[in-house]
């Protein structure tokens, strides 16, 4: 869960959603992010025909918002732990920029994620780092 600073919303990452509430709690949007079929075989790329794909929950790792670039930055469990970005008005409205493993890939591994300036050499850039438990769930982890 998330709150947005500037505007109250709320945004809460749970099993196949992000809900999106107004400052007075009164929901607003449904980001439906799964089930979807997958599986901890498939690399992140999902080109992975030999291998059987089954309908898998989406457990939301990560919920943060990027306030420089006015966005909200969702990762779940699917497709090895990619993210979404998501606009802060309307979650429902988002895409996934970047096929790369970012969070764990499944429900019960902790993952923590927040954004902050980007490494020396980077000054002016915002970075988000991420924390995250090892899995061992399928070959690319």
């Amino acid at each position: 869960m998330t709150v947005n600073d500037d505007t109250g919303q709320v945004y809460v990452g749970g099993v196949n959603e992000i809900y999106q509430l107004s400052n007075n709690l009164t929901l607003e949007a449904v980001a439906e992010m799964g089930p979807q079929y997958d599986s901890a075989e498939c690399p992140v790329t999902q080109i992975c025909s030999h291998v059987i794909k089954r309908k898998t929950d989406y457990w939301n790792k990560a919920l943060v918002i990027d306030y420089l670039q006015s966005r909200l930055i969702s990762c779940g469990s699917l497709f090895q732990g990619v993210c979404s970005v998501h606009k802060l008005d309307n979650v429902t409205n988002y895409e996934t920029p970047a096929k790369e493993s970012v969070v764990a890939n499944n429900a019960t591994a902790s993952t923590v994620a927040f954004i902050a300036p980007g490494p020396p050499k980077l000054p002016r850039m915002h970075v988000l780092y991420v924390g995250v438990s090892y899995t061992g769930n399928g070959p690319y982890r």
